[in-house]
């Protein structure tokens, strides 16, 4: 019995982003703009004509904090995907941990 090595693609990019950030508890407020540029490394696996699944590592931000994923598509049409990503970013600063995972749904068109 043999089997086929699925199509693989390992990718780099780099990524800028802006958060707007807005605590509030009793009498404490802050707001905060925050822009970053970082970088991600990432592998996609095409299982089948129209399943992909993917994994990656990044730094959302070149000082600090770290993100890593997994994510999968499945393409209705050749060139249209519905996407769906799960991430987690872990950031530290002045002493203060905090992490956030988010988890999206979207559509991929590709050209």
């Amino acid at each position: 019995m043999t089997f086929e090595l699925p199509q693989t693609q390992v990718y780099a990019l780099i990524r800028g982003r802006r958060d707007e950030l807005s605590l509030r508890a009793g009498g404490f407020e802050e707001d905060e703009d925050l822009h970053y540029v970082g970088a991600e490394a990432g592998a996609r696996i095409n299982l089948t004509d129209r399943f992909e699944i993917n994994a990656h590592v990044g730094k959302p931000d070149a000082d600090e904090g770290s993100t890593y994923g997994v994510g999968a598509q499945f393409f209705v049409t050749d060139n249209l995907g519905i996407t769906l990503d799960l991430r987690r970013l872990e950031a530290e600063e002045d002493g203060i941990e905090g992490s956030f995972d988010t988890t999206s749904v979207g559509v991929r068109f590709s050209f």
